[in-house]
């Protein structure tokens, strides 16, 4: 099996600083609610935020990739 190629010459400061915390808490196996809850916002902003950082890193998404698991890879 291929898996994409991880965008490791972007640095994390593409990233909002709200998409980086995202990113770190999916990478140390968050769920997208236990995120909101922490951040204090709704799991569609943490599923927004998600998405936004993949497009940033030009992480491939859905159907074919799971956005969250490439994003904990990068990071």
């Amino acid at each position: 099996m291929t898996y994409p190629r991880l965008p490791a010459h972007l640095p994390s400061s593409a990233l909002s600083p709200r998409e980086r915390a995202v990113v770190a808490l999916i990478a140390e196996g968050w769920t997208g609610g236990a995120i909101a809850r922490h951040l204090g916002c709704a799991e569609k902003t943490v599923g927004a935020h998600v998405l936004n950082a993949a497009a940033k890193l030009d992480i491939p998404g859905y159907p074919d990739h799971n956005p969250r698991v490439l994003l904990a890879r990068w990071f």
